[in-house]
């Protein structure tokens, strides 16, 4: 059985092009919804699962998001780890991981621009026997993602399949095993995608879990789909 998980890597650094038109300069993940920045929303539902530290991976005008929070957010610390030019997903996460910020081998990584409120419970269920774990949920149309096929092993077998009917995709929301997923990024470059060039290593090898869950998904990356946050999005 895993250990409890209380560290989180959070993606924070994506330029949001598609949103320009509707958060101006900001980080994707500041984007404003009901008066709070999105990445508040984020937090308060991973405090409340237990998370008691998070390093924030930043990028593109990161101070914002340094500026805002500061070193804790409620009785969660926070850490930041900074690129200095992109570096894709997959870098960003190979980066924290040699940053020595995260203290223990298991972590939770989250996108911080994708609502997710995955529980964490049932993460800390899954045996840590593979790298990453990977959160799925199902959606009745499926317009912008691909889909994810599972096995009866408790492996994904597929991964990045085009489907635009009722599919299960990919919710954004991981467990790692941080010293199993390094041995697969040490080799990789600076810059590199998690999804594109890792995880479908791991299916590759047999290599990568899932945990289904139902839950609402939303990716605030287009200005429609951010327009949804605010009726989507949890009333404080």
């Amino acid at each position: 059985m895993s250990q409890a998980i209380t560290e989180a890597i959070v993606l924070a650094g994506g330029l949001g092009t598609r949103l320009h038109s509707v958060i101006s300069d900001k980080p994707k993940s500041m984007a404003v919804v009901r008066g709070r920045p999105f990445l508040e929303f984020l937090f308060d539902h991973w405090v409340s699962q237990g998370i008691q530290h998070f390093i924030v991976s930043t990028g593109y005008r990161g101070e914002a998001i340094r500026d805002h929070f500061g070193a804790q957010y409620k009785q969660a610390t926070i850490s930041f780890v900074h690129e200095n030019e992109p570096r894709g997903t997959g870098g960003a996460v190979k980066l924290v991981l040699s940053s020595g910020c995260l203290f223990s081998d298991q972590a939770l990584l989250f996108n911080g621009d994708t609502w997710f409120p995955a529980d964490l419970r049932e993460l800390n269920t899954v045996t840590v026997s593979e790298p990453v774990c990977m959160c799925v949920t199902d959606v009745s149309v499926n317009e912008r993602y691909g889909s994810v096929l599972i096995g009866n092993s408790n492996n994904v077998v597929g991964f990045g399949l085009p489907t635009h009917g009722p599919s299960l995709i990919n919710a954004g929301v991981y467990s790692l095993h941080a010293e199993g997923l390094m041995r697969y990024l040490l080799s990789m470059p600076d810059c590199f995608s998690l999804e594109r060039d890792t995880l479908s290593n791991l299916v590759e090898n047999f290599a990568l879990t899932f945990s289904r869950q139902p839950a609402p998904f939303l990716d605030i990356g287009t200005p429609d789909d951010y327009l949804k946050a605010a009726a989507i999005l949890p009333i404080k």
